[in-house]
């Protein structure tokens, strides 16, 4: 996958056969951008700096990608610019057949496609450091309905308002549609089933969402997510490292079941006053949001996924460990399960 920041948007390219040409990239940048090849400026790397060999406009659209390092899970950032209109470019384009292409190399999957989803956040809630260190890391308790991963995820994006919003189905049509889009990445060895199948599933409201979501999601946003297991004083990060990444999230998960946490300015301050979108590179919240972590740890505020004993409510099986618990709900398309203590 090639991650591509343009001037108004961002997309993704995924399948990339990288003996593919630099003029075939730009096709794929202009269907997007409707920024002609002539006048992309293609930058790469930590700080981005422009690519070499593009004043010869003519040979470097007929090299490789990998000619010039471009490689699978790398970030670029295109630029308009002027400054190559005036080369002349005696070689004909290179016309893309949408038949040549697979739909997961050129299908854009973004927030602004969708009229449902919360909005791609386009700032963070704070830069201030030290507004940070004097705040407070919050539980935000999420409903235990099935669809807590969504609707914390949407919590820490749109803030409270989003309990309003009710945006779990909607974000589940968005991994529905990140995963037929890239059957080759989601295959069945990955998902457990075919990607039909577990589709078909994930869109349930009784469907739990888990890492492979939050995966999705992170991308689908251009978002980092720190989520934080209770269970083993664990954090996840997802989006780690991406330079075109500028904001993060937190996430909290007890052993079954996900909550937002926030910042706030204010001890036990309302809901209102939070803060949940942060700089990617902040380490302050993350600390305090560990450390927060160890306390619920300490007062035994999560669930031994790999020994706690269920019971199915609806036909009474009792059933030992989540991976248990997530086969019958797939058999049989049970949901209510109650902890045998």
């Amino acid at each position: 996958m090639i991650r591509i920041r343009l001037p108004a948007s961002q997309m993704a390219l995924r399948g990339v056969d990288f003996s593919s040409t630099v003029d075939w990239l730009k096709q794929q940048i202009q269907k997007e951008s409707k920024i002609e090849p002539s006048k992309q400026k293609l930058k790469m790397g930590f700080p981005p700096q422009e690519i070499a060999g593009q004043q010869n406009q003519s040979e470097f659209n007929a090299k490789k990608l990998s000619d010039i390092g471009v490689k699978s899970g790398e970030s670029l950032i295109v630029e308009e610019t002027s400054e190559y209109a005036s080369i002349v470019n005696n070689s004909q384009p290179i016309v893309v057949e949408d038949d040549d292409i697979t739909p997961s190399s050129y299908k854009i999957i973004k927030p602004e496609s969708y009229s449902d989803v919360p909005p791609r956040p386009h700032s963070v809630g704070t830069d201030d450091s030290t507004l940070i260190a004097e705040s407070v890391v919050i539980k935000r308790v999420i409903d235990s309905d099935n669809s807590c991963l969504f609707n914390a995820f949407a919590y820490c994006l749109e803030g409270c308002e989003s309990r309003k919003k009710k945006r779990a189905p909607a974000l589940r049509r968005v991994i529905r549609d990140w995963i037929l889009n890239d059957p080759i990445q989601f295959n069945e060895a990955i998902l457990g089933q075919s990607p039909k199948a577990y589709c078909e599933w994930i869109m349930k409201d009784n469907s739990w969402g888990g890492s492979l979501e939050i995966m999705i999601l992170s991308q689908f946003y251009n978002i980092r997510v720190d989520s934080f297991d209770v269970t083993s004083n664990r954090r996840d990060v997802y989006g780690e490292g991406d330079p075109l990444i500028k904001g993060k999230i937190l996430l909290l998960y007890d052993g079954i079941h996900y909550d937002a946490l926030a910042i706030n300015p204010v001890p036990q301050g309302p809901e209102e006053l939070d803060i949940t979108i942060l700089p990617a590179d902040d380490d302050i919240s993350s600390t305090k949001a560990l450390e927060l972590v160890k306390q619920l740890h300490n007062q035994h505020q999560f669930t031994d996924t790999a020994t706690f004993t269920l019971k199915c409510l609806q036909c009474g099986e009792f059933i030992k460990g989540e991976k248990e618990a997530t086969l019958h709900a797939k058999k049989t398309g049970h949901s209510k399960f109650g902890e045998r203590k």
